[in-house]
Order: structure tokens, then sequence, then C-alpha cells
């Protein structure tokens, strides 16, 4: 859930708080209205949604018997949605999709600003101003796609130790709530420091507006269903002998003591996502290089279960097993944290973390850089998950995207437990039986994905932890991360066959 800042109560989804950031930053100039292709899906959008409309009300009689499919506008008028609008539909946003090459977009994005232009256009729109409302919509999304956003996220998995106030790795930092409030904080937020954190209370501005002078006697509950959440009503001062008014309505937020600040190169729809997705590779890195002793297991080893990053675990979600050899009451308990103290900080700029994640957050197509922030946050995934066959899958998948290539002549579980196997080993004797071990492995994440077998022990997801982990750090450690992944595979399928294994061209 986000909350815009500069449209909060025209499209208020909150749950994180969202900024939209004025900076232009790196536009893809006129790559929208340039496009031929997208001008005609956007005339042709107007066109059958204009037709949709016509045809609510022509054949109203079918819709109600449920034989033609119905949408709502903006404005609340209803639009037969019939087979011309839905492929205008899909073919408008596929194409725009597409060509916002530079930035993550959803079709939810470009279809809520197609349907928000048509409300605008629908008076007084016809073919003749199908040319200007293509104008319009392209360029309202190339304005969209210029602007670069800011999400704060609940952080429930990394916290600072009281001399450290943040986590800076350019794009993703870890920051105490308290010092992110001069950069979101409103006139009209109420914000009151607890025990748990900073409690937000925000003015919902569609909802205060459409319940405003209405009677509180209709909601006993004084409390209402929003899409973002519950929202609390806020009451008027009763008059002499009248029953109370609603004055408006507010949510609720509450963020810990400590927060992900992140820069998303995203358009709206996608910015939490992507967000999210941002911080589970941050996660990865935090533990890969997280300061221990030499030999030492990992922080929690590789069974524990980490804290999601941004959702904090409820004690109510409890259970009770009857049946076995005595009654097993259960309830949730917390996961694997990361405190941030003056030595792992240390030991982080020591060894350039910043600049190893903004390579990883930054990444070219097609190196190496690229698919280690593919495989980083599936890695995250699998430290995140309870059962042992999720934690397992998830780590293949991790595994998959690092190594994986595009050589379709051998089975990709020999590539990549080779290839794993030359990273780790230089003894030819010791890579056989790591590549052993691994296909065996990989029969099991087989079995797992094409018949649904869930048999994994937790010692074998543990075991795949292991080397996952350990397979990662060599390569953030050895390997030259901007280079080419054709070259970097090649190198590996060179070495597989008893040879040294060179890391980079050089």
């Amino acid at each position: 859930m986000v909350l815009a800042r500069d449209s909060f109560g025209e499209e208020d989804v909150v749950g994180c708080i969202h900024l939209q950031s004025g900076h232009t930053g790196m536009a893809q100039k006129n790559v929208l209205l340039g496009d031929g292709n997208a001008r005609e899906a956007a005339k042709e959008f107007l066109l059958a949604a204009l037709e949709g409309r016509q045809q609510f009300k022509e054949r109203y009689e079918e819709i109600m018997n449920g034989d033609l499919p119905v949408i709502f506008g903006p404005g609340g008028e209803g639009i037969a949605s019939t087979p011309r609008l839905q492929h205008a539909e899909t073919n408008l946003a596929a194409i725009c999709v597409k060509l916002l090459t530079k930035k993550i977009a959803s079709e939810s994005d470009i279809l809520a600003s197609a349907w928000a232009r048509f409300d605008e256009f629908a008076k007084r729109a016809g073919e003749e101003c199908s040319a200007e409302f293509a104008d319009s919509l392209l360029r309202q999304l190339q304005t969209d796609a210029a602007a670069e956003p800011v999400h704060f996220m609940p952080n429930y998995a990394v916290s600072l130790a009281e001399n450290v106030r943040n986590l800076d790795l350019g794009v993703v930092q870890v920051c105490a709530t308290e010092d992110i409030l001069p950069e979101v904080k409103q006139d009209d937020w109420r914000i009151s420091p607890n025990e748990n954190g900073i409690r937000f209370r925000i003015p919902h501005r569609q909802v205060s507006k459409m319940l405003a002078g209405e009677s509180a006697d209709s909601f006993p509950s004084r409390r209402v269903i929003a899409p973002e959440g519950m929202l609390d009503l806020v009451l008027r001062e009763p008059g002499s002998g009248s029953s109370q008014k609603i004055a408006g309505a507010v949510l609720e937020l509450e963020f810990p003591k400590f927060c992900w600040r992140v820069n998303v190169n995203a358009l709206h729809g996608a910015v939490a996502e992507e967000a999210l997705w941002l911080v589970n590779i941050t996660m990865s890195l935090v533990r890969l290089f997280y300061p221990k002793r030499d030999g030492a297991v990992p922080l929690g080893g590789f069974s524990a279960r980490e804290n999601h990053p941004t959702l904090k675990i409820e004690p109510q979600q409890a259970s009770i097993t009857l049946g076995t050899a005595e009654t097993s009451p259960k309830g949730s308990h917390s996961g694997l944290q990361y405190v941030i103290g003056d030595a792992a900080k240390e030991h982080f700029d020591k060894i350039g973390l910043k600049s190893i994640a903004e390579a990883i957050y930054n990444a070219s197509p097609k190196t190496v850089a690229e698919r280690l922030g593919q495989g980083l946050g599936w890695l995250s995934r699998g430290r995140q998950a309870e059962s042992r066959s999720e934690r397992f899958l998830y780590f293949f998948t991790s595994l998959e995207a690092l190594l994986s290539s595009d050589d379709k002549g051998t089975p990709i579980g020999q590539t990549i437990s080779r290839h794993a196997a030359v990273i780790m080993f230089n003894d030819p004797h010791q890579r056989a039986l790591l590549a052993k071990e691994l296909q065996k492995l990989y029969g099991l994440r087989s079995s797992l994905v094409h018949t649904g077998k869930r048999n994994v022990s937790a010692a074998e997801a543990a075991r795949t932890q292991e080397l996952l982990e350990t397979l990662y750090l060599a390569v953030l450690q050895k390997v030259k991360i901007t280079d080419k992944f054709e070259n970097f595979s090649a190198r590996l399928a060179e070495a597989s066959y008893g040879l040294p294994w060179l890391p980079d061209e050089n």
C-alpha cells in the first residue's frame, strides 16, 4: 500500500509512504509521443471506449442479464466491455509498457491514465479529437515516467544500534523512522511517538468529502472500510438537540522504530512491488557480508527463518495440535533479524558494500550484476519462507537466476551444477563431488515443480541455502560484476572440463 504525497485524497492508496519527486531525472524523451503504434493504440482505445459507452445505453437489458460485461469509468459512467474495448486496452498497455524500457511499469498504470483521460474527453470526444486524446495521454505517461518516486516501508528485519543513524546503500537505505519525518510529514497529519515507533493519523480526503455532514448514527462502530484499510470517523461537536455529524475520516498507520527508504525506478502501480524487491536484494547483501569470525556459521545458521522485511509478525496467529503425544499450542514467533552496529557499519564501508549494491541496483542489461539482482531477491524470499518446500524452490530459483545460460544443448541441471562447482572449487575431484550433489538436489527440485512432490527435508533445504550463500559470496568477491554475463558463463563452461577458472577477462 502506498501514499502518493502529491495526490493524497485523489488516489488514496496508503500503508507505506510514497513521495513523488518533481525532479525529471533520466526521462525517455518523446519515446511514446514519437511512436506511431502507441498513437494509433491510444486513438483506438478512445473510439472503443466511446462505442462501449453507447452500447451500455443500447444493450442495457443484456448487461443486466449478465450477457455483456460492464465496467465503470472514473466518473461512474457505465461502459460495455466489448471485445473491441478489451483488445484496445490490452494492446495499448502492452505497447506502452514495452516502450518504457527504462522505467518499470505495469499495465494498470497505463490503463489508469487512459481512463482518467477518457473521463476528461468523454463529454466532447469523438473520432475528430482522437489525435488530441492520444497526445494528451502519451504526454501524461511521458511525464509520469520522468518522475523519481521515493518509497518508505516499515522495517522489521534490520535494526540500528543506538549510535548508528542509518545504513546508506544508495538506492536503499535503512533509517530511523523519526529521521524521515521532515521529508514525509504534511501539515494535516498528526504524528505521535509511542513505545513501538511512530503513529501517523492521516486524513482520507476522498472518504472525508463523501461522508462529511452525514449522521454518525449510520455508523455505530464509528469506522468504515476503505481500500487502504479501516478508517476512523472524526465527529463534529454536536449542536443543541442534534445528532452528531461526521467531520471526516482518518487512517492510522504505525511505523516501527526503523524503516526502509527506497528510490524506485517505476510508475505508481509498480512502486511497492519493485521497492520490496530492491529491499530483498539488500537483505541478501547484508546477510552475505555481515561480519563473522573466520569459519563461523552465518547469523542464524541455515535453517532459521528470516523476518519479512516489511511485515510484522502478529502474535495472535496461533494454532493448537491434538492427537499427538501431547497437546501443543503454538504462537507466532519473531524470526531472524540483523542489528547494524559500529562494527558492521565499518565493515560494510571497508569492503565498499554501497558500491557493490549500487552496481546491482543499477545493473546494465545482460551483465553479471543483472543476474545477481535477479537471484539475490529470490535468495531472500527463500530465507523468509516457512515451509521446507517453498524455501527449497526459492533457493533453486535463485541458483538458476544466477547461472542458467542460453545453451540449449545441455540440460540446465547439468549446466548450473558444473558451473557452481567450478566457482566453489579448483580441485577437479571436489568439483565432481559438488556437481553430483547439486544434480541430486536439482532432481528433487524437478519433482517438486513438475509433479508437486513436497518430500524435501529440512536438511536438504538448509544444505541448498548453505551452498547458495557460499556461491553468491564467491561471485561477489571474485568476479567483476559489470562484465557481460555471456563472457562469465563461457569462462565457466571452459573450466568445467577441468581447466582453471579465470573469474574475469584480466
